[in-house]
């Protein structure tokens, strides 16, 4: 995949997200209900701490340094990470979370700028300072699930939760 078509797809992506975040208001943003106890805040701020990982590892493996591979992202299943991002992140107050969710993007979109199209194919995971995670694959390819394609997978919940919400205000 070229990197433009990349970016095109992520912005498209989270356009789309922004779109259906907007259609919530601040109060319904924090009361839990909306993955389980999450709140849609709580999704907001998951998303938002795989792309400034991703985008703190492409950066640091451009400046040549080893990857810091905080066990809190890289260590145990999906399931046990996240519940452990969550509690790492659920203090934060909305107003903090949407800045953080829109700074971990435009890092994440400056960081993916910054590859040459080279190193956005590369399958040695930037010369093997990236995660092993990123190893044997396109780089891009690794991209994907902590980009556009998160935006995907919970935006059939955000839909599903404002028609439903719909549903009671009737």
């Amino acid at each position: 995949m070229g990197k433009q078509t990349f970016l095109d797809t992520l912005h498209g992506e989270r356009t789309q997200w922004d779109a259906q975040v907007a259609q919530v208001d601040e109060e319904r943003m924090t009361q839990s209900g909306f993955a389980g106890k999450w709140s849609l805040k709580d999704v907001i701020a998951h998303i938002a701490v795989y792309e400034e990982w991703t985008a703190n590892e492409i950066q640091r493996a451009r400046r040549g340094e080893q990857p810091e591979w905080d066990p809190e992202l890289t260590g145990g299943n999906d399931d046990e990470r996240n519940a452990r991002l969550y509690e790492q992140q659920r203090g934060r107050t909305l107003a903090d979370t949407l800045a953080f969710s829109w700074r971990a993007y435009q890092q994440l979109v400056e960081a993916i700028q910054a590859l040459s199209n080279e190193d956005f194919n590369s399958t040695d995971g930037l010369g093997g300072r990236l995660h092993s995670f990123w190893v044997g694959r396109p780089l891009w390819e690794g991209l994907v699930g902590n980009a556009y394609q998160h935006y995907r997978e919970h935006s059939p919940d955000l839909k599903a939760w404002l028609d439903g919400q719909a549903e009671v205000g009737k």
